[in-house]
């Protein structure tokens, strides 16, 4: 198949699982164009590039606004300002013996940090003070199964410890246990999505449902799922099931909305949606954008950079930035 038919089919695809209320702005006659232009990457002084690399590999990234990104490295937190090249490195104790890391992966939510240790949820103010917080846990290390993170459009987010739901109040510092759950003790990935308090998860190469606030406890089957890695995220009431080969998009009922493949032999490595513009990068080093509002695909050649794996991919505006292999990268593009 021509590499035009392979663009229009995976546009055809996406288009498919847009919000409702993107289609009143579609434009019918709309095509994905099947031009590949030129990402520039946008280089960091090499003296960072050394700092950075001594704290290699590096973990994962979260945007704080399009200027301000916070990296995390084997033994400290980073600051980078991309307006001012200005690279500030934090020391949090991660080096020490006490301070060991459950899951590496930052997260970002009202002027905070945080991330998971063995020994509980550390929470960075990014603002003036700079304060650092330890929602300490009493589950010894050899018995910490699971610890996420996981976002409510409200003040708050909500923490699985184990089979153990918490509610943590970041402005005030305060943890209210919620309630037990109960699920497979070996999955690859789980979610609860406070807005419907429901559960989801992924064991065995299947996606289960589960709602908290059903009289019946017992897990929905809503999908059998191809081999390899998956991941679970939460965007705009659907659920996404991100695999190398698809992405799943599920609503909150457990409706399968539209399965979308990956074509030409090339892998999906991670993607990002935001409201007006949903991105995706591949193994063969090209990142593609779907703008919304104009129903169009961009396409656009990483040249002279190869990833095996990307994490904390962002975009806005024109800028991409994401963690390839244990290295961070910036980029540019002309839209």
């Amino acid at each position: 198949m021509k590499i035009k038919n392979l663009i229009l089919f995976f546009f055809l695809q996406i288009i498919v699982f847009l919000p409702l209320n993107i289609f009143a702005t579609i434009n019918k006659t709309a095509q994905a164009s099947n031009k590949t232009n030129q990402a520039s990457r946008i280089s960091l002084p090499d003296a960072f590039y050394q700092d950075l690399y001594k704290d290699s590999p590096l973990f994962s990234m979260v945007c704080e606004d399009i200027n301000s990104f916070w990296i995390l490295g084997q033994k400290f937190l980073w600051n980078y300002r991309l307006d001012r090249k200005d690279l500030t490195k934090f020391d949090l104790g991660l080096h020490k013996k006490d301070y060991k890391f459950y899951q590496t992966k930052l997260h970002f939510a009202q002027g905070f940090v945080l991330f998971s240790l063995e020994n509980g949820l550390l929470q960075f103010a990014t603002q003036e003070n700079k304060s650092l917080h330890l929602y300490g846990n009493k589950t010894k290390a050899k018995d910490l199964k699971y610890s996420k993170v996981f976002f409510s459009s409200k003040q708050e987010v909500f923490w699985l410890l184990n089979q153990r739901l918490f509610q943590v109040i970041l402005k005030n510092k305060e943890v209210k246990f919620l309630q037990k759950l109960s699920f497979p003790s070996e999955i690859d990935d789980i979610l609860y999505v406070n807005e419907n308090s429901s559960l989801w998860y992924i064991k065995e190469n299947k996606l289960y449902k589960k709602t908290l606030s059903s009289i019946s406890s017992e897990p929905i089957f809503i999908a059998s799922l191809s081999p390899g890695r998956k991941s679970l995220s939460y965007y705009e009431n659907n659920i996404i099931v991100e695999s190398p080969h698809s992405l799943l998009i599920v609503d909150f009922t457990g409706r399968i909305e539209k399965t979308i493949s990956v074509l030409g032999g090339k892998k999906l490595l991670s993607q990002n949606f935001n409201p007006s513009v949903h991105s995706f990068i591949f193994t063969d080093n090209v990142v593609e954008l779907f703008h919304l509002k104009k129903a169009e695909s961009y396409f656009f050649s990483l040249r002279g950079s190869s990833f095996t794996r990307v994490n904390s991919f962002f975009h806005k505006d024109n800028r991409l930035a994401f963690i390839g292999d244990g290295q961070i990268y910036f980029y540019e593009t002309s839209l």
